[in-house]
């Protein structure tokens, strides 16, 4: 008798399963005739995740597929219209992902580049006041000017004194690339006044405004066809003795040139330094990347001139380079392969 009952029972679920299935899929056949593609699509999709082997539910979840992409690529032509960038590209990516194969979407993503912007500050917060270090919280940060005109913001690691800054580009031509510059480097405290609220304070250790090339010249040589590793190419930075570069207070107002020169980035000013500018771009045009390398910056507080200098870092061992330790960032690897690297130089 009890043989009997898990049989029934077993069979209760096998049809409740079915029909559960045939529902979903009844749905998104309604839906799709009422013209609301996206709301067939997920129908479809749970009727899908029931039974992975239907193949007239793997039809119609391809079929909605391409319409809702359709309808998506109308959207995302429309944030572009209105600059709203990051939307877009998110919209593109959810195109692709429902039709790899909508020729508009493929071409439209070649026309953007995801750029990593990193470097590593060493900082010591023994130097900090007794006032600042009276706050609750405090969060070293960077601020990045970009070539589109934003001010990116990022937050330093206490742990290990890298900051990770992702921006995203459309229409750009490489060239631009080369004028991603530092803006401020501080720190962000919070504190809670007398009546326990919490206020927020930014307080400058190192501020360079916002920078724009008064003018830029040359070209960028062309692309190689292979791709090489970042980790290969460090090597390169290394020097055998220190650039002998003292500590530098940076004026009020920094005015500046860039001069290309086939894999070489001059940057051209009075005070002959560029702490502002990067050390390398790497660029990956086949994959859409580039990665901003800032290298190593050293920032000290003088206490006779109450002012903080900073100090761009020359590689004389392994250890002294960063990059090992942000590579181990798995996250990030797609940005680690390069076409071409081009140094940033005096």
């Amino acid at each position: 008798m009890s043989g009997l009952k898990t049989i029934n029972c077993l069979a209760l679920f096998l049809v409740m399963t079915t029909v559960g299935c045939s529902f979903h899929y009844d749905q998104g056949l309604d839906l799709e005739s009422e013209g609301r593609f996206e709301e067939a699509s997920i129908e479809y999709h749970r009727a899908y995740v029931d039974d992975p082997n239907d193949l007239e539910i793997q039809e119609a979840l391809v079929r909605v597929n391409r319409k809702v992409a359709r309808d998506n690529f109308q959207r995302y032509k429309k944030f572009l219209q209105k600059k709203l960038y990051h939307k877009a590209f998110s919209r593109l990516q959810s195109i692709l992902r429902q039709d790899q194969e909508l020729k508009e979407a493929q071409e439209e993503l070649k026309h953007w580049t995801r750029i990593l912007l990193t470097g590593k500050i060493n900082f010591e917060f023994k130097r900090l006041g007794m006032n600042l270090r009276l706050a609750e919280k405090m969060k070293l940060q960077v601020h990045l000017n970009s070539p589109s005109g934003e001010l990116l913001r990022g937050e330093v690691s206490y742990e290990s004194g890298i900051f990770i800054v992702e921006d995203l580009l459309y229409q750009t031509a490489r060239e631009k690339l080369t004028e991603y510059t530092l803006n401020t480097i501080g720190l962000e405290l919070h504190r809670k006044d007398s009546r326990g609220f919490t206020k927020e304070q930014f307080e400058r250790f190192i501020y360079f405004r916002t920078l724009v090339p008064g003018s830029v010249e040359g070209r960028l040589n062309g692309i190689s066809e292979s791709v090489k590793k970042v980790m290969d190419q460090r090597p390169n930075l290394f020097q055998r003795t220190d650039s002998g570069l003292k500590a530098w207070f940076p004026p009020r107002l920094v005015r500046y040139q860039i001069r290309l020169d086939q894999n070489q980035i001059q940057i051209l000013n009075s005070e002959k330094r560029r702490e502002f500018a990067p050390e390398v771009l790497y660029l990956n045009s086949g994959g859409g990347r580039a990665f901003v390398d800032f290298g190593v910056l050293e920032l000290k507080r003088d206490e006779e001139r109450r002012k903080w200098s900073i100090r761009r870092k020359t590689y004389l061992l392994d250890s002294d380079d960063y990059f090992p330790e942000l590579s181990r960032n798995l996250a990030l690897s797609r940005y680690f392969q390069y076409e071409q690297a081009y140094r940033f130089v005096h």
